[in-house]
């Protein structure tokens, strides 16, 4: 009697995955709801130059954060996912793995530049009407 093989992946290596191809995406995602959100609330809760100056501060707190983060996955992806620790593994998934979380990551920063440098370009609270 045959027995079925076990999967080559564990617990971990599954958590790897979702880290890697959700982590930078779920930056950028943080990072557009806050830059809308605070525009909102600082918008309505502030009058006159104490609004754009509460929102270009939010907003540039919000966009270096979310910058410093995903340069963090691109510059040392094994320290932020741990892979070196995982031998269940191959090396060739994990350089894999490690080159697509680069580049979600560089498109996230780049949705990232692009979402808070609206701040500087446009002025702030605006009507639209």
């Amino acid at each position: 009697m045959m027995k079925a093989s076990k999967p080559p992946s564990s617990k971990q290596a599954v958590g790897t995955v979702l880290i890697a191809l959700i982590g930078p995406l779920m930056i950028w995602a943080l990072h557009f709801s806050v830059v809308y959100g605070a525009h909102h609330l600082v918008c309505a809760t502030l009058a006159g130059n104490y609004a754009g100056f509460g929102m270009q501060m939010a907003v540039s707190f919000a966009t270096v954060t979310a910058l410093l983060a995903l340069l963090l996955l691109i510059v040392k992806p094994d320290v932020v996912l741990g892979m070196k620790r995982d031998k269940a593994m191959p090396k060739d998934s994990r350089l894999f793995l490690t080159d697509v979380m680069r580049l979600l990551a560089l498109l996230s920063l780049f949705g990232v530049l692009w979402a808070g440098s609206a701040a500087f370009f446009f002025p702030a609270c605006m009507s639209l009407v």
